[in-house]
Parts: structure tokens; C-alpha cells; sequence
């Protein structure tokens, strides 16, 4: 028997089985989208999180103040250490009267209260740094927190740390119930092969005494839970698309500060964790389950 005919045999064999036991192939297929649906969805949700965090990370920056009284030898020390500074990607010198312009535009509607103010300026210069990561933001406040001439140190690292802390937990959320709601779809889709093998039992011993090898039996029982599993991750693709588009992507637009990541961006990851996933489960499940009808 060709390759192509011993495939063209295994998937129609596959079909008919699915067909048999077709309560438990439903049961099968149900199980295996509701478990793509649940870690697909908290796998977005990391992405977003994700996404959420660089651009707190891009918008959150440092800024430091430096003493009232300084001259330019300590301008000069100031500006190597921040250089120097680990996880520093850039900074920018802040005058006190550019700060001043900055804030008048922040507070506009205070525009009069602000007016004069360039005569007694309370404002001191400083310095904008940029960090390469939001989760080395606290790194670098204590590093320059230790540098002479520099008076005080801002950064709003409370919402980032947040973010940090739920994308740990979701994380660990997705891996644990990744691993159950795996092990939960392998076992039954190994029920589901082990009742369609017993009830080709005396069909398979039939088979293996006329010369039918084994890897051609076990073919047939693989092609079906491959069939049930592919279709599975197939299904649970568009519906995860579908609820993502219209709620997820929507929901975040309605708060006018977030934006979704496009599913545009991630579809193929998503696409091919689910097929991967899917098709996985199920050749571990049919070869699990299939061995005991092959001794004869």
C-alpha cells in the first residue's frame, strides 16, 4: 500500500470512527475548544497587559531634581553618572524655565495664577531619563537617589509595579491551567479512542492476523483524534477572533485611555499555539490508549 492510499485508508477509517463514537468525539471536540477558549483568552490578556506596561514604561519617566545651588563641575558629574547609570537608555537636560513653559501648558486653565512667576521661578533644573525597562525604573531611582548634587527623585513606579504583579499572576494562572485543562482534554480524548478501539476490537485482531502491522492500526486511531483536535483548534480560532474583536478590542476603545492589541498582530501566534496544542493532545491521547488492542 502507498503512502498516499495508506493516508487516503486512515482518514476515512478516522471518519468512521468519529462517526461510531460520535457522542464521545461531540464530547471530545466541546472539551478541547472550551480549553483553547480559556488559555487563549488569558493569553491575550497577557499580550494586552504586556502592551500596557511598555507604554506606562515609554510614558513614565524619571525626572531629577538637582540642589538650588550647584555650578557647572557638578552639572558635568551629574550628567556622567546618569550616563553611566545601568538600564539608562537616554535623558534630557530640564531648565527651570522650561519646566515652568511645561507646566504652564499642563495647567492651562491655571494660566493666570502662573503668570509672573518667571521673575521668582520655585522651580528647579533637571533631568528627564528615559529607562529601558519599566521593571528597572526603581533600579535606577535608587541610583540616583545616591548621586551628589541631586536633591530629590520622581517616579510614578506604583502603577507599573501593578501591572508587573497581574501579568505574574495571570501568568501563572494560564501555565496551571494550561497544564489541567490539557490533561483533562488528553484524557478523554483517550476515552474517546479507547471505546471507538473496543468496539473494532475483534475488526483489529482480524487486521492483525492477515499481516496489517501495527503503525498501520495505530494510523487509523491517530487520524481521528487528529481530525477531532484540528477541527477543535479550527473552531476555537474564529470564536476567540470573534469575541476578541467585538468585545475585548471594543471595550478597550470605549475607555478612550487603552487601545487593544489588534488581533491583526497576534493572529498567526494564536493560530498556531491552538493547531499545535490541539494536535499534540491528540496523538498523545490516541497513542496512550490505542496500544492495549494491538497485542495479539
Amino acid at each position: 500500500m502507498s503512502r498516499m492510499n495508506r493516508f487516503l485508508y486512515s482518514l476515512a477509517d478516522g471518519l468512521k470512527g468519529i462517526l461510531r463514537n460520535l457522542m464521545m468525539s461531540l464530547m471530545s471536540f466541546s472539551m478541547l475548544i472550551g480549553s483553547l477558549l480559556v488559555v487563549g483568552s488569558l493569553s491575550l490578556l497577557v499580550v494586552n497587559i504586556d502592551a500596557i506596561i511598555q507604554d506606562l514604561g515609554d510614558q513614565n519617566e524619571i525626572m531629577v531634581y538637582v540642589h538650588e545651588e550647584y555650578d557647572d563641575s557638578e552639572f558635568n558629574q551629574i550628567s556622567q553618572a546618569i550616563m553611566e547609570a545601568e538600564h539608562v537608555v537616554g535623558f534630557t537636560f530640564v531648565s527651570r524655565e522650561t519646566a515652568l513653559e511645561e507646566m504652564k501648558n499642563d495647567l492651562e486653565e491655571y494660566a493666570s495664577i502662573l503668570e509672573g512667576m518667571e521673575q521668582d521661578n520655585p522651580l528647579r533644573d533637571g533631568f528627564r531619563i528615559q529607562v529601558d525597562d519599566p521593571a528597572n525604573v526603581e533600579a535606577v531611582v535608587t541610583a540616583m537617589e545616591g548621586v551628589d548634587g541631586i536633591g530629590n527623585v520622581e517616579a510614578r513606579t506604583d502603577v507599573v509595579e501593578s501591572f508587573l504583579k497581574t501579568r505574574n499572576a495571570v501568568n501563572l494562572i494560564s501555565i496551571g491551567l494550561m497544564v489541567l485543562l490539557a490533561g483533562i482534554s488528553t484524557f478523554i480524548i483517550m476515552n474517546t479512542i479507547k471505546m471507538s478501539a473496543y468496539t473494532r476490537r475483534e475488526e483489529i485482531a482480524i487486521m492483525r492476523m492477515v499481516g496489517a502491522t501495527k503503525g498501520t492500526i495505530r494510523l487509523s486511531f491517530v487520524t481521528e483524534a487528529m481530525i477531532i483536535c484540528l477541527c477543535g483548534s479550527i473552531v476555537s480560532f474564529f470564536a476567540i477572533m470573534f469575541l476578541y474583536q467585538e468585545l475585548i478590542e471594543k471595550a478597550f476603545s470605549s475607555t478612550g485611555l487603552l487601545q487593544a492589541v489588534p488581533f491583526q498582530e497576534v493572529w498567526g501566534g494564536v493560530l498556531l499555539i491552538f493547531v499545535g496544542a490541539s494536535l499534540v493532545i491528540g496523538v498523545l491521547g490516541s497513542l496512550l490508549s490505542i496500544n492495549k488492542y494491538l497485542k495479539v
